[in-house]
């Protein structure tokens, strides 16, 4: 049963659009604005600065460093193909 849901949350995860991905972390509000600025999580997280984000409203440093973390996360998988 643990594998079917985990299975389960995995499908669901991959199903879910990019402000509900990022809206586990962040307020709504400021999930759904960043999607509309960025167009996407990936744009969010690879065209921003820790500056830039530090800024917006419903971030702060602690969300600023899980943003960077995914930034370092998908800059090692880059490189790693």
């Amino acid at each position: 049963m643990g594998v079917l849901n985990t299975q389960k949350k995995e499908n669901s995860l991959k199903a879910s659009a990019d402000v509900e991905l990022l809206s586990l972390f962040l307020p709504q509000q400021t999930a759904n604005d960043l999607i509309a600025e960025y167009q996407s999580i990936y744009g969010l997280v690879m065209r921003t600065s820790s500056m830039e984000l530090a800024h917006v409203k419903g971030i702060g440093k602690a969300k600023v460093q899980k943003i960077n973390c995914i930034r370092e996360i998908l800059n090692r998988l880059h490189s790693e193909k």
